[in-house]
């Protein structure tokens, strides 16, 4: 009479979190295409390492994706999605 409800239950979930997986990408990537300009800017100030791109996106007011100041890996992660 109960069937498999623990199955169905499991299914679900699985399909929620590829979803909000999908949804963290994404915003993700728009966030990395929409600071990117403000990267290049960095490199063209005479930037070269992830250390003074950070620098550079603090110093102009830039958000990072978390909020807060830039870090060196966090700028590494935004290039590693572009």
């Amino acid at each position: 009479m109960g069937g498999d409800r623990a199955g169905i239950i499991a299914s679900q979930a699985a399909k929620g979190s590829a979803a909000s997986a999908a949804l963290r990408r994404a915003q993700a990537a728009k966030h990395a295409a929409d600071i990117m300009p403000s990267i290049e800017a960095a490199k063209a100030a005479g930037a070269v390492s992830l250390r003074e791109i950070a620098e550079y996106l603090n110093e102009h007011g830039e958000e990072a994706p978390k909020g807060g100041n830039w870090s060196a890996t966090q700028v590494n992660r935004v290039l590693s999605l572009t």
